[in-house]
């Protein structure tokens, strides 16, 4: 089986936890009408950090009889091994193989993960381009940021998604629940699906597909993964959009409208599922969190529910100013991560950028936080700015010399390179030369000679690399698959090629103002080239643009932001239930015969069954993988909660070392589990061959795994 051999593999290669997918809250379906597989062009921990990927994946499948699972792509080591053995990409859910789902979906964040998207297609043994695939083949389908241009991708996607997948998500499904239709049928009712292109029906122009408001946000429960995720959290949206509109920033444009989402709903949402969850840290996921309507309030009642449970609270985006302080007073009760701030560049460049924020405010709200006792603080800036000059280099330098007088132990500074994309003021602007931005680099880190300040840049061949595939035309789909074939993929990971020679196989963009764009060619925006030619001239002139929350600047005509404040002084309706809980530590232990990828593999299995039989597991830390020693532990540190419709599973130690389960037959007598009427599907032989029925169908073979410890 492609499974067993996919499993012998992992042998051989570093960190194959990555690859195992034993998690808390994924889904199972059986029969399903619809299957699509979900794949997130890179490695699993980055996958499984991103929030549109979860959404997604948890909103496909609240719709009855489509099952959504998950794929992501294996490392260098495990590509070669699964090359030389001829296996597939496999999904998470069931690794089943790419070629048995009709429907296959990306989500695309960066144009760096375009090679990726080729790698994934050839692993799974899909054609690489639309006019190559026949009716046996699945319909590729693509979406995420990157696809604010979808030039480079029109000879390569059978379908592109341009908008929000909460609303062309479901309507894509819904044409695959019709069982009558070939794949020719499907994509003629996909093309008419607004928001949709379809290049193989030549269907490729489309207007931009937004929710309108948040009201109706679509709330889950995160996964929570044994390997842990780049972001460790559980995160939940709280805005879409962005009020200020920073003239470099295209998320804050593509994402336009500003909108806020049901705070009272999220507030209920976090309380009830967040305590018992597994994880230790609640994300608030937006643009900029301290411009939300009721924030402070929001934030103080929820730390007061969270603190108990020793859950701390973070968000990403706080914009520097005086009402900074109060939330990060809230946030400090629980741990003091790094204050995260993006001044981006220099005070002098700030206002024609879009970002009129002044140094005696970043140093008011830094010398209050390091009253709260913070003790790390991190800046991002670019480089490469339209305007910049070297005096705003010389106002970077001065800034953080005086942060440095504030006396914070560590100072972090992330300097990236400023990359003109889509859908921007700044989309026309020519990039930075990469010898010029080398030398920013340079005359930053010699003026900057500061042990405690940490410095990380990003490669400017990297950066360019991103920049012409983010403004490529239609002619980068061939030089897409060129550049995987020649070893490109994992872009985002420059170590692993020569970049300069990278970029010397991609043709330069020709960028013109008086000329149609490659993405104005295929998208109907809401924002009209006239508005961000107008901002581009306001630049130059250092005119503010009103943000969203204090007036309207028509961007869009007037979309009429209207800001609700919620009431979160008085929360005595709120009744949280304290369940009962009894924990135990399982551990899985093995044979002198047994290598650490069959135990590994016999612990997924055994995870699997418990979510077939609707046994809830509730994972209160990560797994941890020893192998130093052999006949111990190798996955220790597993927690479970065992919970069965009204019946309570109990477990008591017989001998560790012996590795034995014993289910309490006082137990199960109290739960009325033998007097049941029920058909008994197993029976379980204690220490004392005493013989107790149970209704659970787990195979006497996965619970003799287990040994069971009950943790004091």
């Amino acid at each position: 089986m492609l499974r067993d051999d996919f499993f012998e593999v992992l042998k051989f290669v570093k960190q194959p936890q990555r690859y195992l997918g034993i998690e808390k809250g994924f889904i199972l379906k059986e029969n399903p009408s619809v299957k699509v597989l979900l794949i997130f062009p890179d490695l699993y921990e980055i996958g499984m950090s991103h929030y549109g990927f979860q959404l997604l994946y948890f909103l496909g499948n609240s719709i009855k009889d489509v099952f959504v699972e998950r794929g992501f792509l294996p490392w260098f080591d495990l590509k070669e091994k699964m090359e030389e053995r001829e296996i597939p990409l496999l999904s998470i859910e069931t690794s089943s193989e790419p070629k048995e789902f009709p429907l296959i979906s990306f989500t695309l964040p960066t144009p760096l993960h375009f090679t990726n998207l080729i790698y994934a297609l050839n692993l799974a043994k899909i054609p690489l381009k639309w006019s190559e695939r026949n009716e046996k083949d699945p319909i590729i389908l693509a979406g995420g940021m990157a696809c604010s241009n979808p030039a480079p991708l029109l000879d390569i996607l059978d379908v592109i998604a341009i908008g929000d997948g909460e609303i062309l998500f479901p309507k894509i499904l819904e044409v695959f629940k019709e069982k009558d239709l070939n794949r020719f049928k499907k994509l003629e009712e996909l093309a008419k699906i607004e928001g949709l292109l379809v290049p193989p029906l030549n269907k490729l122009k489309t207007k931009r597909v937004i929710v309108k408001d948040l009201k109706e946000t679509f709330l889950f429960t995160p996964i929570l993964t044994a390997f842990p995720p780049v972001h460790m959290r559980f995160t939940q949206e709280i805005m879409r959009g962005c009020p200020w509109g920073c003239r470099f920033c295209q998320a804050g444009f593509w994402y336009r409208p500003y909108r806020e989402a049901n705070l009272e709903e999220i507030f209920k949402h976090i309380i009830e599922k967040a305590p018992q969850s597994g994880f230790k840290e609640v994300g608030l996921l937006s643009l900029s969190s301290s411009d939300i309507s009721s924030i402070f309030p929001f934030c103080k009642n929820l730390m007061d529910y969270l603190e108990p449970y020793k859950i701390s609270l973070s968000m990403p985006s706080l914009r520097i100013d005086s009402t900074t302080f109060p939330l990060l007073q809230i946030i400090q009760k629980i741990r003091k991560s790094a204050l995260t701030f993006a001044p981006e560049t220099g005070e002098s460049l700030r206002k024609k950028i879009g970002k009129d924020i002044k140094d005696k405010n970043i140093l008011e709200v830094l010398i209050k936080a390091k009253d709260l006792g913070w003790k790390r603080v991190k800046f991002y800036f670019m480089l490469g700015l339209p305007f910049e000059e070297e005096r705003d280099l010389k106002e970077i330098i001065d800034l953080i010399k005086e942060v440095k007088k504030i006396g914070f132990p560590s100072i972090s500074l992330n300097i990236s390179n400023f990359i003109p994309k889509p859908w921007t003021p700044f989309q026309w602007h020519k990039m930075e030369e990469i010898k010029n931005l080398f030398e920013k680099q340079k005359f930053l880190r010699k003026n900057l000679p500061y042990k405690n300040i940490k410095i990380s840049t990003s490669n400017p061949y990297l950066s360019h690399i991103e920049e012409r595939y983010s403004r490529g035309n239609k002619k980068f789909g061939d030089i897409l698959i060129k550049a995987y074939f020649k070893g490109y993929l994992f872009d985002n990971w420059e170590e692993n090629y020569d970049l300069k020679e990278y970029l010397s196989i991609l043709p330069e963009n020709e960028i013109d103002i008086k000329k149609e764009l490659p993405w104005e060619e295929n998208i109907e925006f809401d924002i009209k080239k006239e508005f961000f030619s107008k901002e581009f001239e306001n630049s130059k002139k250092e005119i503010a643009t009103i943000p969203c929350h204090k007036g309207c600047s028509f961007c869009m005509g007037d979309c009429k932001i209207l800001k609700k404040e919620y009431n979160f002084e008085k929360r005595e309706n709120i009744i949280i239930e304290e369940k009962e809980k009894n924990w135990y530590r399982f551990l899985n232990t093995y044979k002198d015969k047994d290598s650490e990828i069959q135990i590994i593999r016999r612990s997924k299995n055994c995870i699997t069954t418990f979510y077939k039989d609707e046994i809830i597991l509730e994972f209160t830390q990560n797994i941890i993988y020893n192998s130093i020693e052999k006949n111990k532990a190798v996955i220790e540190k597993y927690l479970y909660d065992f919970f069965k419709k009204k019946i309570k599973l109990t477990v008591t130690l017989n001998n560790a070392q012996n590795s034995k389960t014993i289910i309490s037959e006082d137990n199960l007598q109290e739960n009325n589990v033998l007097n049941n009427e029920k058909p008994i599907e197993t029976s379980y032989k204690t220490n004392d061959n005493n013989i107790i029925n149970s209704d659970m169908s787990i195979d006497k073979a996965i619970i003799d795994l287990f040994g069971a410890e009950q943790i004091p």
